[in-house]
């Protein structure tokens, strides 16, 4: 399945649990017994760890290497590109880490293929996503428990809904137990309901989002500002390839805007497996300066660079930019 986020719609009333939509009912999943982990020793062998089955926990997971924990987003599941792309990428890569897949493709898709039903769903995946993101901070601190890994040694990297879900699964962790898990990548995290809302006023406020207290360090990459992905700095390190609003090699008449969105993981896969860019400090204006489409500006040409992506220092700070290739 391809990601895709939301476009605008008028008329809906919340309920306490799922949200039914007046000119239409859409119902997905809100059980966080459908939210599955799968361990990936190989790129052959795939196990799923089932939560608080300690016998279901493979031998080959080592509580020595890091343990990565890859979040797809909305409309999504285990088999979708982004933890396909991210775990092949990271099991040829000189990473030394447990790779496990979080897929909770039930609570964030319906089997409707109908553009209004995506838009409903989408208010339904985003009442799911605290329930998934403590359902993830319970099978850390299980695994912690087992003694199957440390907090000092947990990475994860969520894109879009699930980059949010990542933040708030280490913000639970850190409420709970007062330590920080080690890293959070969050791959360009979604606009719509948290930076802007999406024809309901008031509902951008609705969802608690990826900010830089949630993990030691966070690092964000921002491809789609101000139409699927969230413009504000939310990191340690915030990166803007191309400028953080379109990508290279994406169309411009992409109706449903996915490109731009879906790109960033294609650009975070590369710096796993050795690609390189060197990104600089670069000035981020405030929102719709002078009625401009907010990014982050050009370097100068002496500008400090830094390698973005999953090599990146865990001391770096600040806003950053680079230029990809087409």
């Amino acid at each position: 399945m391809q990601p895709l986020c939301c476009m605008q719609f008028s008329i809906v009333f919340i309920t306490l649990g799922n949200i039914a939509i007046l000119h239409g009912f859409v119902t997905i999943s809100n059980s966080v017994e459908d939210v599955h982990f799968y361990f990936h020793s190989d790129e052959s062998t795939v196990k799923e760890i089932k939560f608080k089955e300690a016998s279901s926990v493979d031998a080959q997971f080592s509580p020595r290497k890091f343990t990565i924990l890859i979040i797809h987003g909305f409309w999504s599941d285990k088999d979708s590109e982004m933890p396909t792309m991210l775990t092949k990428a990271y099991l040829e890569s000189s990473v030394e880490a447990n790779i496990i897949v979080v897929d909770w493709g039930k609570l964030v898709t319906t089997k409707s293929s109908d553009d209004k039903d995506k838009v409903h769903a989408y208010f339904d995946a985003l009442t799911n996503f605290p329930l998934v993101a403590q359902r993830i901070a319970d099978f850390v601190m299980w695994l912690k428990k087992l003694g199957h890994l440390k907090y000092e040694k947990v990475q994860l990297v969520g894109h879009s809904l699930g980059a949010h879900t990542a933040g708030m699964a280490g913000s639970i962790i850190w409420d709970r137990i007062g330590r920080h898990i080690k890293r959070i990548s969050g791959l360009d995290p979604a606009g719509p309901g948290f930076e802007f809302s999406i024809g309901i006023p008031d509902l951008k406020n609705f969802s608690r989002k990826l900010i830089r207290h949630d993990g030691e360090f966070v690092d964000v990459y921002h491809t789609s500002m101000s139409t699927k992905g969230d413009s504000s700095i939310d990191g340690h390190v915030d990166f803007y390839p191309n400028g953080g609003v379109k990508q290279p090699g994406c169309p411009d008449n992409d109706i449903h805007e996915t490109c731009d969105h879906a790109i960033v993981v294609d650009y975070f896969a590369k710096t796993i497996t050795g690609r390189t860019w060197e990104a600089c400090r670069c000035i981020l204006p405030p929102p719709l300066t002078n009625g401009k489409i907010r990014q982050c500006m050009p370097c100068k040409p002496d500008a400090a660079t830094v390698l973005p992506g999953q090599f990146t220092p865990r001391k770096t700070r600040g806003q950053f930019r680079f230029e990809t290739e087409d």
